[in-house]
């Protein structure tokens, strides 16, 4: 999902905060904004304050300055008169997209650590370690294995052109950012994304909870579809939500449309049915989005437990080959020599 550049999730769920809290200590809106400016953080407020004080009104003095769904949400709350709800509801929406983010990067962290560490250990042995046990082995002019010549060719090969790695690599991440560019390779990679499971649960939890919350707050939900239109940034999944958005304009409903797409799990599709039977759909959206971040959370935690092992495993194996390439040799000598 899209947010415009600017706040982070954190950033927009204090201000949503801030600005709810003003408010239901009595304290006008002009004055809360003014109060909210003179904040560092929220220093992008003022042209907010001049349209306002210009008789706009909080939606219209927000453009350009926050992302569609939040605009959405307070345009409904100022027409329904419940604005300090909305703020309240969306200063939760914005913390708990937050906190989700954070778990996904947190969740990645030690596995890039490992690998690069792997990587410099790799480095130190083929550009340090290996010269001196290829002029040692030539010195006793010893027969060496296979996996020894290769581990040495592989080592002379790295310090004579380790710039044309460089170089190959650089090449290579350059032509793919400008392949995910176009129109072809966005297509590709958004639908090769899709097929993870994880991936998928992340951007349909994240819909359900955006339209959740703009129901909640009391957006028509053909206009709060076309709000979470515009903030989806992956192109397939886009395609699925217009489809969804042009059957319900159609008289379709909401459930019954979910059930013809394969992307979203059978158990959602049969809890928003039932919200939506009972007059409760917007409920029931943020529940089925509550459950597929928890599934999330226990996919993470379960797929870090396996992979810390995994890693830690592939390291000791590779500094293990290399090790008995290194020592056949020497042993082969002394078993000689005896």
């Amino acid at each position: 999902m899209m947010r415009k550049k600017g706040l982070t999730l954190r950033e927009l769920a204090s201000c949503c905060n801030y600005l709810y809290r003003l408010l239901a200590s009595g304290i006008s809106l002009l004055d809360s904004l003014r109060i909210m400016q003179s904040l560092s953080s929220f220093a992008c407020l003022t042209p907010a304050i001049d349209k306002i004080s210009a008789g706009e009104g909080l939606s219209q003095a927000f453009e350009g300055c926050f992302p569609e769904i939040m605009l959405s949400s307070i345009a409904a709350a100022e027409q329904a008169g419940n604005l300090e709800s909305v703020l309240q509801r969306l200063a939760k929406y914005y913390e708990e997209r937050a906190e989700a983010e954070a778990k996904i990067k947190g969740a990645l962290i030690y596995p890039m650590f490992v690998i690069g560490l792997c990587l410099a250990s790799l480095a130190l042995i083929f550009f340090f370690v290996l010269p001196g046990f290829k002029e040692m082995f030539a010195d006793l002019d010893a027969d060496l294995p296979l996996v020894t010549l290769i581990l040495l060719g592989l080592g002379d090969f790295l310090a004579k052109f380790w710039y044309l790695l460089i170089i190959a690599f650089t090449a290579s991440f350059f032509a793919l950012i400008k392949y995910i560019r176009t129109t072809k390779g966005q297509a590709f990679f958004d639908q090769l994304f899709l097929r993870s499971k994880l991936y998928a649960r992340e951007q349909i939890s994240q819909c359900f909870r955006t339209l959740g919350s703009l129901l909640m707050a009391g957006v028509p939900i053909i206009a709060a579809l076309e709000t979470i239109l515009a903030s989806i940034k992956n192109q397939t999944f886009k395609k699925i939500i217009m489809e969804l958005k042009a059957e319900v304009e159609n008289g379709a409903r909401f459930s019954a449309v979910l059930v013809k797409q394969e992307i979203f799990p059978r158990e959602a599709c049969q809890m928003i049915e039932v919200g939506e039977n009972s007059g409760q759909l917007d409920q029931m959206l943020l529940s089925v989005a509550d459950f597929l971040e928890r599934e999330r959370d226990v996919f993470i935690k379960r797929f870090t437990s396996l992979l810390e092992p995994a890693l830690t495993l592939f390291v000791g194996l590779v500094v293990g080959v290399i090790a008995l390439a290194m020592f056949l040799p020497m042993i082969d000598m002394i078993s000689k020599l005896q």
